[in-house]
């Protein structure tokens, strides 16, 4: 089966896992004989599936048995056996009705596993069908609008009081109440009550409530390790949005390992893809339209592949409750920068209770073709109602309106209301899982802007909280308060290095020359596979010039008498001038002060000042630059972005860096690494 056959409705994908599944199960003693075969072929029939579709499931459980890669384990203790036999149940009881078939299958699997076939599997409806309609009152029809509303309203603690118990046995009701868990800032919003509902459900064996609970753990509390077995029980359970969240934690590698594994994540994507995971399908298809995880951009492929897709023989009601597509098609257009016609589709998924694009809609009405802002009044109607809407990315916007305000005004009352204002907005979209909102509120926090006072431990706490949301620059800004001696005083060793590898990971490639230099320099040894099979070949790919880290270094300039210059690893506590001498072959080294040197020394709060150094018998005409201390002790550079403005303001153009003192040598300790 070719997984990335987008031809294939979610719900034939979906169709076709199952199948083979019950291909696995029915192979646990080697063979699959021909009752068994028939069995399934007729389940299969049953479900609409062709016979050349019938025949790609057997060739793939085949292949997956071959190759270790079967998803169906099979439980050794006897209640683990009731809890999967009730999952097979549920999966079947997940339409509205029972088909004979699938009936005839989970009795085999329940003889197999040593049970009575008729009894086991009709106490096991029975308790199923009892459980459900003590919990909804056996009113599914009306628990499931109640849901929809409650998302179209953004009321998402209603929608899922109302959609958890119809999702166990509803399809309906299972896909739209797996949005919830889908978005991130969503899963946020449940309550302590509703966590432990989950809880309890999920320790029942219901699937969704694995799941949810599970992106609960992985959102929230950053458990990993619960994450990742809820999400497994689920995926085993046939649920394909399981499958796909374990794929998102090998790309953040939260995998029970230390590294990514980005093949991994991609072959899960693929499969949760193939199974009908709408969750997968978004991942994949905004990684292909926006060009993430080194696959390369190509919104127009996806946009036919999803018009193809959707001209197929899909219903209309899953149409409805999948309108992820249509915003990809929006998202994809929008790449594509035609905005009309990403307006459009924006606003069919509106009108299918997808409201968190309405903002999105709103915004990009207001530009013409040609990106210019006709509609001033529309454009803040956007942002405003998707605030009142709780989209948290709108409040950062409002934030960012507001910042330009404060920029703009010397009234100090209205800068006063101004801060607050923006400090609101942040911190709501911070606390609706908006990590960029983090990330600002660090920033202010961190270097005193717009009316925050300066403070270390909130920006250190609002980055933290940053970093938990997956957002790169949130670890960049971590590296920033270190170096600048304001971090904690206990931080382990190869924080910085490890912090840097997690920027780089989410896709912060300034990070990607300081992390190699780091393992190069003998940290980050925990994670030399993932090293050295993404970010070495990248990093040796770079031209020559580029292969250099700034970082933990000391620096002289030589300017040459062409007017270029050089700038040289040289660190003046620990190499004297007679070194220095030797690097320019002088036979002495003398001071000189100049009145340009002085004055660029006050404009750039040089405290030493700059001094210039040159051969005290005039053979060579080289002249060096390095600082001063107090006692006018010659000191080198620790700032070599200072140092190249120093340079700039000469009229001396920077020819080469070197690194201890050899071109070819640009591995050096990092000292915070």
């Amino acid at each position: 089966m070719n997984n990335d056959d987008i031809t294939l409705s979610p719900e034939k994908r979906n169709m076709m896992a199952n199948v083979i599944n019950m291909m696995t199960i029915a192979c646990l003693d080697g063979t699959v004989s021909e009752e068994e075969n028939q069995l399934i072929s007729d389940i299969a029939q049953a479900y609409g599936l062709s016979q050349e579709e019938f025949e790609l499931c057997s060739d793939k459980a085949n292949e997956d048995m071959k190759e270790g890669k079967t998803v169906v384990e099979v439980p050794e203790d006897d209640n683990d056996k009731i809890v999967f036999l009730r999952n097979l149940v549920m999966t079947m009881m997940s339409d509205g009705q029972i088909d004979k078939n699938e009936e005839d299958f989970v009795k085999f699997i329940t003889n197999r596993f040593g049970f009575k076939p008729d009894e086991t599997v009709e106490y096991l409806i029975n308790s199923i069908t009892e459980e459900f309609i003590d919990k909804t009152g056996d009113n599914t029809e009306n628990a499931v609008a109640l849901g929809k509303e409650a998302l179209e309203n953004h009321d998402i603690r209603a929608a899922f009081d109302n959609l958890v118990n119809p999702a166990h046995l509803d399809r309906d009701a299972l896909a739209l109440f797996l949005r919830i868990p889908e978005n991130e800032h969503w899963i946020r919003l449940l309550s302590e009550e509703q966590v432990d509902l989950l809880k309890e459900y999920a320790e029942k064996g219901y699937a969704a409530s694995q799941f949810a609970l599970g992106r609960y753990y992985q959102v929230v509390e950053a458990s990993y390790d619960e994450a990742r077995d809820l999400f497994i029980a689920a995926s085993k359970a046939g649920l394909a949005d399981a499958t796909a969240a374990l794929a998102i934690m090998y790309r953040l590698g939260q995998f029970g390992e230390i590294e990514i594994d980005k093949e991994k994540y991609l072959q899960s994507l693929q499969d949760a893809s193939s199974q009908g995971s709408a969750l997968a399908n978004h991942q994949m298809f905004k990684a292909e339209i926006l060009g993430l995880d080194g696959i390369e951009a190509r919104p127009q492929e996806i946009i036919d592949g999803i018009k193809k897709w959707l001209n197929g023989n899909e219903s209309e009601d899953l149409q409805v409750v999948n309108p992820i597509y249509y915003e990809l098609l929006g998202l994809a257009y929008q790449a594509l920068d035609n905005w009309k016609t990403s307006t459009e589709y924006y606003l069919k998924c509106v009108r299918m209770g997808y409201i968190e694009v309405y903002p999105d809609y709103l915004i990009l009405s207001s530009y013409n073709q040609n990106f210019e802002l006709i509609d001033e009044e529309g454009y803040y109607k956007g942002i405003e109602t998707g605030c009142q809407i709780g989209i948290p990315y709108c409040f950062l916007m409002r934030a960012t309106l507001n910042k330009d305000r404060y920029d703009s005004t010397e009234d100090e009352k209205e800068r006063e209301a101004l801060h607050k204002a923006i400090a609101q907005d942040l911190t709501t979209a911070s606390n609706k899982g908006d990590g960029n909102a983090s990330l600002q509120l660090a920033y202010h926090y961190y270097y005193g802007e717009y009316g925050f006072e300066e403070n270390n431990n909130l920006a250190w706490g609002q980055c933290l909280d940053a970093t938990g949301m997956n957002i790169a620059g949130a670890w960049s800004l971590l590296v920033q308060i270190v170096l600048d001696g304001n971090g904690p005083d206990d931080l382990p060793n190869n924080f910085v290095a490890y912090c840097r590898l997690m920027a780089l990971r989410l896709g912060d490639d300034d990070q990607l020359i300081p992390v190699v230099i780091a393992y190069r320099s003998g940290g980050l040894g925990k994670y030399k596979n993932e090293v050295e099979k993404y970010y070495i070949p990248r990093y040796e790919a770079l031209p020559d010039e580029e292969k250099v880290t700034y970082f933990g270094m000391n620096f002289i300039a030589v300017i040459k008498p062409s007017g270029k210059a050089d700038i040289i690893e040289f660190d003046l506590n620990v190499e004297d001038l007679d070194e220095l001498a030797q690097i320019i072959d002088a036979k002495a080294l003398k001071a000189i002060r100049s009145e340009k040197l002085d004055q660029l020394s006050e404009e750039l709060e040089i405290n030493g000042g700059i001094v210039s150094w040159i051969d005290s018998n005039g053979t060579n005409e080289y002249v060096i630059l390095t600082t001063a201390d107090e006692e006018h002790q010659p000191q080198s550079f620790d700032d070599i972005y200072q140092l190249e403005e120093i340079l700039t303001n000469l009229d001396c153009e920077v020819e080469k860096i070197y690194y201890d003192d050899f071109p070819d040598n640009d591995s050096h300790n990092d000292p915070y690494a």
